[in-house]
């Protein structure tokens, strides 16, 4: 090859050329998001407080339900109780082979018999004493029910404390208001109760035939005075 005495054009500038400024190429940024607004923030906190407190608010209130349930039945059965046990002493005291006569004039018995009013008459005043959130209609509902079989019961044993006849003429309102109080009373049990609370309501009315009583043995004797004066 010959050399021609020249430079070799190798593509870079000759040392002596003016030197180009190079400009720095910008950096290509991400937009950033824009900030939630503050009014946005505060909804969402205060649609999961309302969750919360209607969360709070339903347990509070089924727990409010159970208890009032529970002090219904434990004065329910105090009242039954105390009309047992004025129907048993009125067993007692009736004559082998009675007639009308005897038990017009039989002290015991209207003594019995007043003693009963008054116990089932103060197991009354503890049911009526009861009070519920004024919402809970079907716990109200029940209690009145109940406090107007007891009533009829008080209205049966006074007028045996005047004219122990009288009780062996049946016993019309009785089994009315205790049908009337067993359907209410089930009616006002609280969803998912407490255990052993459907439980309790089934040996209170147990035994309809009785009117209430809760030994129907008491009752027997009665039936069969009804019976022989009939």
């Amino acid at each position: 090859m010959r050399h021609s005495g020249g430079v070799e054009n190798s593509g870079y500038p000759p040392p002596d050329a003016p030197q180009q400024a190079v400009m720095p190429q910008p950096i290509a940024t991400r937009s950033q998001p824009r900030p939630t607004p503050i009014w946005v923030k505060m909804l969402f906190w205060f649609s999961v407080g309302l969750i919360f407190l209607a969360a709070l608010m339903a347990v509070a209130d089924w727990a409010a339900r159970n208890i009032e349930m529970t002090r219904l039945l434990t004065a329910i059965e105090a009242s039954e109780n105390q009309m047992k046990i004025a129907q048993e002493g009125i067993a007692t005291e009736i004559p082998d082979d009675p007639d009308e006569s005897d038990l017009k004039r039989n002290q015991d018995l209207k003594a019995t018999a007043a003693a009963g009013r008054d116990e089932v008459a103060q197991a009354g005043a503890e049911v009526a004493s009861l009070s519920f959130l004024p919402w809970h209609d079907e716990m109200i509902t029940a209690q009145g029910a109940y406090l107007a079989h007891n009533q009829a019961w008080v209205e049966y044993l006074a007028d045996g404390a005047e004219d122990p006849v009288t009780m062996f003429d049946g016993q019309d309102n009785i089994e009315p208001t205790w049908i009337r109080a067993e359907s209410e009373v089930r009616q006002a049990l609280p969803v998912f109760a407490w255990p052993q609370m459907s439980s309790r309501i089934n040996l209170i009315f147990s035994d309809s035939e009785a009117g209430g009583a809760v030994v129907p043995a008491a009752y027997l004797p009665v039936m069969v005075v009804s019976a022989q004066l009939g």
